[in-house]
């Protein structure tokens, strides 16, 4: 005996079994086209709502920059009337004279060339402990420390005969000791 489960089957591979009518059949086709078109186009316009969203404001910041670049070039454009570029031109003229006043002069020596011509006349005995340079009033301080008076004086005169600074301040004080005299120097190299 045949069990019904088996008869069904049989029934499906012969294509016997048929539960709907043509026109029925024609009819659930239809239905589940036109859903599958709604669920397209359900997902459509959810994708174009999502894409407005995140890319709305990235539009919105790169058609704000666009107007500034758009007024400043008509901007540009405007200054570049021939009376504004020649009140320009004036200023960079002036602008250049001004910064060549504030630049160092070509023949004038940098600081250290001034600090190796003060060590090459310095005695051997003599320790120099600090070198300073300020710009401003161009001036030069060297504080060490020198065995004896004598050596001393001997250092400070050949830094005046040198001829390479204007000015060598030696304060009264440098000389109160004897021996391991702890010195200031105040130099003005020439320019």
């Amino acid at each position: 005996m045949l069990r019904l489960s088996e008869l069904f089957c049989r029934l499906a591979a012969n294509s016997m079994y048929k539960l709907l009518t043509i026109e029925e059949k024609l009819k659930v086709e239809a239905e589940y086209q036109s859903r599958r078109a709604r669920a397209a186009l359900t997902l459509a316009s959810l994708l174009l709502v999502f894409a407005l969203v995140v890319f709305s404001p990235a539009l919105i910041l790169s058609l704000g920059k666009k107007n500034a670049a758009i007024v400043e070039l008509s901007g540009a454009r405007a200054a570049t009337d021939t009376s504004e570029a020649e009140s320009l031109s004036s200023w960079a003229q002036g602008l250049r004279t001004e910064l060549a006043a504030l630049s160092p002069a070509a023949s004038s020596s940098a600081p250290y060339e001034y600090f190796t011509d003060m060590l090459q006349l310095k005695p051997a005995t003599i320790r120099i402990t600090s070198l300073s340079y300020s710009k401003a009033g161009n001036s030069m301080i060297a504080k060490g420390k020198a065995p004896d008076r004598d050596t001393l004086l001997r250092f400070q005169s050949s830094l005046v005969a040198s001829g390479e600074f204007t000015k060598v301040d030696f304060p009264v004080n440098n000389l109160a000791k004897d021996s391991n005299i702890d010195f200031q120097l105040n130099l003005m190299p020439k320019l």
